[in-house]
């Protein structure tokens, strides 16, 4: 899913030859590398999955949420929110939620645009 391998992705889900949680050494899923790259098709595929954990979190308390929202991946983020159980309220290890977390880039990028330096608040 890292690298948006859709049908490899479907191929191995079809077959029941993939767990869906399992998790790399800093403990992301399939499901957050897919949201964190962009990869809307696999993740499709993956919430296709009744075991999937929408909630699973990584080493930083990240949620595939949190990087989607991170990374602006709307596609993402419009078919995690629609997954039942998603838990829009849950905090990473910085006590930030997936909107706090969108709420930054947006502010980020709106300081690049009017050529202000990061700190300025």
């Amino acid at each position: 899913s890292i690298n948006g391998h859709e049908k490899v992705v479907e191929q191995l889900l079809a077959k029941g030859k993939a767990n869906v949680n399992a998790t790399d050494v800093n403990e992301r899923t399939a499901l957050h590398w897919a949201s964190m790259r962009g990869h809307d098709k696999v993740v499709r595929h993956l919430l296709t999955q009744d075991d999937v954990n929408v909630n699973a979190t990584d080493m930083f308390q990240k949620t595939a949420l949190h990087y989607a929202s991170k990374n602006g991946h709307n596609k993402v983020l419009k078919q995690l929110l629609a997954k039942d159980g998603i838990n829009v309220k849950f905090k990473n290890d910085l006590k930030r939620t997936a909107l706090d977390v969108a709420s930054q880039k947006v502010a980020r990028q709106f300081k690049e645009a009017l050529g202000l330096p990061a700190e300025v608040e």
